[in-house]
């Protein structure tokens, strides 16, 4: 008689406990990463979509050059962000046995968060 670990249900990769955790680190490195393409997507939608529509004053400094290089900044960073973030999500949603609703709604919310929680973190290098 085969026991339930060795025929894979039991294991510890099938216990929700363990997938929450990994999404929750794993995202929380990659969401490291995504701070950057979070900031220059804000600047890019404050500065040339927000600000023609009233809501927010643009920055002369952002404006001079015209939306294209903000655009392309944006776009530069963001698309290899989320092809790294869909990529080891894919992986290891595919290799842990967790509920996958959980393991991307725990990833989906994890990832903005140092953006929206330290909007100072890139302080330095002008991007208040």
């Amino acid at each position: 008689m085969t026991s339930s670990v060795a025929q894979g249900r039991g294991s510890w990769r099938s216990h929700t406990w363990f997938g929450c955790s990994v999404a929750l680190v794993l995202n929380g490195v990659l969401a490291v990463l995504s701070i950057v393409p979070l900031r220059t997507g804000w600047r890019f939608l404050s500065d040339f979509v927000f600000a023609r529509l009233g809501w927010t004053t643009a920055n002369p400094s952002d404006v001079d050059d015209g939306p294209f290089g903000s655009f392309l900044l944006t776009g530069l960073t963001t698309v290899p962000v989320l092809a790294l973030f869909l990529l080891v999500n894919l992986l290891v949603a595919a290799a842990l046995k967790t509920n996958r609703v959980t393991y991307w709604l725990i990833a989906v919310v994890v990832l903005p968060v140092p953006a929206l929680v330290r909007p100072d973190l890139w302080s330095g290098f002008g991007w208040n």
